[in-house]
């Protein structure tokens, strides 16, 4: 069994290797996850379950199974999809992209502006379907290693850059895929950005994205606007399942077009951040 995923991990590499990475579409994204899916969907099913079949967290795998042959045998399948999803991961994107939230956020029709946009596949594949989107990442793979990604390259171009750079895209709503749960990125973020909307990527409060900052600053300044299924990866009954989704909120006081095309213009002439006048939201 570990040797059939890694031939499968092994193929999806060398293909991505293989390629140009500008010409990755999502139909290639589709056919790479549904073969690793599918190699998961066979470990689950031949797995046997621990002894103790509560949910634990990932971590205390190991300690709860016990030298059973059975339950050493589970622990090396949770392994296995641990790497798979680790090699997604690392050559992709923390998110799997599908069709139907490409669609819902280019039907925003606003322009993008992505941070910690990693090896920029969403954005990517969002300019494929015409958003006018750019992309920053603190650490792109151009200039230095980053942590949570293998390959070498990226699928689009991405600039270096933090939150600071929101200030040169007042018009730009923001896109955030997966930001860091220890860290206060997605929070610092969200504080500089001026855009009427929010895209983001990832779990609930209190899941493996973002910090509780971040969602008290969703809940006093945004409304739910949307909300989209996207593939989430699996894992055995007994773990704590990956809940991961699109969700775009709208600012509660948004700005008027009229205000909007003024706010940019003036911080495009002062390249500072602009003033905004009470009158000018709805």
């Amino acid at each position: 069994m570990k040797k059939m995923i890694f031939l499968i991990l092994l193929a999806a590499i060398t293909q991505v290797q293989a390629m140009d990475f500008s010409t990755i579409n999502i139909t290639m994204v589709e056919n790479i996850v549904q073969t690793q899916f599918k190699a998961i969907d066979s470990i689950i099913a031949k797995m046997p379950l621990p002894s103790h079949t509560a949910q634990i967290t990932a971590e205390q795998v190991k300690a709860t199974f016990n030298n059973t042959l059975d339950n050493w045998r589970a622990h090396v399948y949770v392994q296995d999809i641990q790497e798979a999803r680790a090699s997604f991961c690392g050559t992709y994107s923390w998110a799997i992209p599908c069709r139907e939230a490409l669609v819902a956020i280019a039907n925003l029709k606003q322009p993008l502006i992505e941070l910690g946009a990693g090896l920029g596949l969403w954005a990517k594949l969002l300019q494929d379907n015409g958003v006018d989107m750019v992309a920053y990442d603190i650490n792109p793979i151009a200039c230095s290693a980053n942590k949570y990604f293998t390959a070498s390259q990226t699928y689009c171009h991405v600039d270096q850059g933090d939150e600071t750079v929101l200030k040169q895209h007042p018009e730009r709503t923001l896109f955030l895929c997966w930001p860091d749960e220890n860290s206060d990125f997605a929070y610092n973020a969200l504080r500089h950005c001026q855009g009427n909307y929010l895209v983001y990527i990832g779990e609930a409060r209190n899941g493996c994205t973002a910090d509780s900052k971040f969602f008290d600053l969703i809940e006093n300044d945004f409304d739910l606007h949307q909300t989209v299924e996207i593939p989430c990866w699996k894992r055995p009954s007994f773990l704590p399942q990956l809940s991961d989704k699109l969700w775009i909120y709208k600012r509660k006081n948004h700005l008027k077009p009229d205000a909007m095309r003024a706010v940019v213009q003036q911080s495009l002439k002062q390249r500072q951040a602009p003033m905004i006048k009470a009158d000018d939201w709805d």
